[in-house]
């Protein structure tokens, strides 16, 4: 059962910004450098916001609908899905040995 309840002590719920403060964005970087050792990129936006980026160098190349995957993938994660893959083939391939080997008779 869904309750509405009415906001109290907001008198207009559509606010507007009565002041802005100005901060610098290498003051951000600064603070949050202060609590541990992060590379943080911070850019303005046209519109007067920042977007903070806390992790710069991870990859920012999102691959399309149609991209090949492997090009995206690390040489281990790609060596794991080969050996199941091969493994698979291998498990399959052998389980019908008896079914091969009596219908090419």
């Amino acid at each position: 059962m869904a309750v509405d309840k009415r906001i109290t002590g907001v008198s207009n719920p559509d606010l507007e910004v009565q002041e802005t403060v100005d901060i610098e964005s290498s003051d951000v970087v600064n603070r949050l450098n202060d609590d541990e050792e992060i590379e943080v990129q911070v850019q303005e936006t046209d519109e007067g916001g920042a977007v903070i980026d806390f992790d710069p160098s991870a990859m920012n190349d999102v691959p399309e609908f149609a991209d090949n995957l492997a090009e995206f993938l690390s040489e281990d994660i790609l060596t794991d899905i080969s050996t199941d893959i091969v493994g698979e083939f291998k498990a399959d391939r052998e389980s019908r040995h008896e079914w091969e080997f009596s219908y090419t008779r």
